[in-house]
Order: structure tokens, then sequence, then C-alpha cells
């Protein structure tokens, strides 16, 4: 598995969103993700063709799940649609190839074994999951997309979101 530090300055990702217990794959992403599909030529401003998940940490084991693009100016967000702000930060981005129901393995590599033997620890953060021209679609051994969480050195004194 790829992995890499790499700075990432604000940015915001209009698109369906889903509040959801924690769990990998969730049975609760798909609908959204279709969702958007249907809807994405409503949004305005999108920057590039690339797809985001914004994972939003909640209390209670849950997170809030954004799936879409980045846009340059929020304006006119389209009906069932939410945008959600990504504050610049540093990441670990791991790359995840295969299909998506493989993807807890990436996310147990990044968190059981990467962040435990790097000198970095996780931040209580949005993560983000990039879909880029490499991704073939959900099922396809061949996909590849990536993971970035939120990180600071160890030695770093992070606020009161560090985890």
């Amino acid at each position: 598995m790829f992995s890499r530090i790499e700075r990432k300055e604000a940015f915001t990702v209009v698109g369906t969103q889903v509040t959801a217990p924690c769990e990998c794959p969730s049975p609760h992403i798909p609908p959204i993700v279709c969702e958007y599909f249907k809807n994405r030529a409503a949004v305005k401003n999108i920057v590039s063709d690339l797809e985001y998940g914004v994972n939003v940490p909640q209390e209670g084991y849950k997170f809030t799940y954004t799936f879409g693009q980045e846009v340059s100016k929020v304006e006119d967000i389209p009906e069932g649609m939410f945008a959600t702000e990504v504050e610049a930060a540093d990441y670990v981005v791991i790359t995840h190839k295969g299909p998506m129901k493989t993807l807890g393995d990436s996310y147990k590599y990044l968190f059981g074994t990467w962040l435990p033997q790097s000198d970095y620890k996780n931040v209580r953060k949005p993560h983000v999951e990039v879909y880029g021209k490499d991704f073939k679609g959900a099922d396809n051994e061949e996909s590849v997309m990536e993971i970035w969480c939120p990180i600071v050195k160890k030695t770093e004194k992070a606020d009161e979101n560090t985890k």
C-alpha cells in the first residue's frame, strides 16, 4: 500500500450527505453516491473531475459523509445537497486498490499499522476519500482511490480535536 504525506489547503465539497454509524464499507453510502450522480449537473463552479467522500466524525461512533465535488464558490446549492468545508491540514495519503468491499482493509492498515509505526497521530478532523480517473467502479478489482487522513507529528501539541 503506497503512502505519502501531503498538505492540502482548505476546500469545499458540494454533494449529497448522510449521517450513519461507523462501519466499513457502509451500506448507507452507495445510495447517496447514486443520488449525487443523478443531480450533479446542477452543481455550479466544479473545480475538477475528482470526486470526494468527506467523512466528518460525530459523537457516538457516527460520521457524516458527503459525496460530491470540490467547488470554487458555493452558490445555489441544489435541493438535497449540502456544502461541506474541509479546513487546511497535513494528511497521510494511503492508496487503496480493489473493490470497495475491501476498503476496510486499507483503513485497518492505516489505523492499525501505518499510524502506530509512524511519527504521526490522527487528528479528529474530516477524513477524505478521493476518487479520480483510476477509480473504475465499486466492484472492480482494478479500481484505485485514495484515503486522506489528517495528521500531526506525535511531538506536536494539537488542539482538543486530536485523537
